[in-house]
C-alpha cells in the first residue's frame, strides 16, 4: 500500500523595504502596514537613513536619501524599495521642487514630485523602474498619530 505525502504549495515570499522619514513613521510601518501585508507573504521592513554618526532619521536631504534608496536597490535584486515622506516636509533638492510648490492641487504636485523622484533615480538604471514606487504623505503622520 502506498502512503501519500501531502505538501503544500510553496509561496513565494516578497520584500519590500520603506525608507522612511523619522522614527515615527518606522513605528507606523513595523506597528501598523507591516502586520497586515505579513498574512500576504509580503514582508515589510521600515529603513531609516542615517543622518550622522549614531543618529538616524529626520533633517535628511535629497542626495543623501538618492544614495541611500540607490544602495537598497543594488543589494537585492527582488526587493521592493519605495518611501514615506511628509510632502510637507521634504528638502528643498528634491527633483522639481519648486516646480511642485506652483501647483495649487495637492494631489497633481504630489503626482509632479513623485515622478520626478522616480526619474531621477531610475535614470542611474532603467531596471529600477519596477521596483522603486514612491509615497508622499498628504498628512503629518505625527499629527494624526500623536497625543497632544
Amino acid at each position: 500500500m502506498e502512503t501519500k505525502h501531502y505538501r503544500r504549495e510553496t509561496v513565494a515570499m516578497k520584500r519590500m523595504y520603506v525608507v522612511c522619514e523619522g522614527q515615527t513613521e518606522e513605528t507606523f510601518v513595523r506597528d501598523v502596514i507591516a502586520p497586515i501585508f505579513a498574512h500576504r507573504q509580503i514582508y515589510i521592513t521600515a529603513r531609516l537613513i542615517s543622518t550622522s554618526k549614531g543618529h538616524k532619521g529626520g533633517g535628511l536631504n535629497y542626495q543623501r536619501i538618492k544614495k541611500f534608496i540607490l544602495n537598497c536597490l543594488k543589494e537585492e535584486a527582488d526587493t521592493i524599495i519605495t518611501t514615506f515622506f511628509d510632502l510637507y516636509a521634504l528638502d528643498n533638492g528634491f527633483p522639481s521642487y519648486e516646480e511642485g510648490r506652483k501647483i495649487s492641487d495637492v494631489h497633481q504636485r504630489v503626482a509632479r514630485l513623485e515622478d520626478a523622484f522616480k526619474a531621477d533615480v531610475i535614470k542611474e538604471n532603467e531596471l529600477y523602474a519596477e521596483r522603486f514606487p514612491t509615497v508622499y504623505s498628504l498628512m503629518n503622520l505625527k499629527g494624526c498619530c500623536l497625543p497632544t
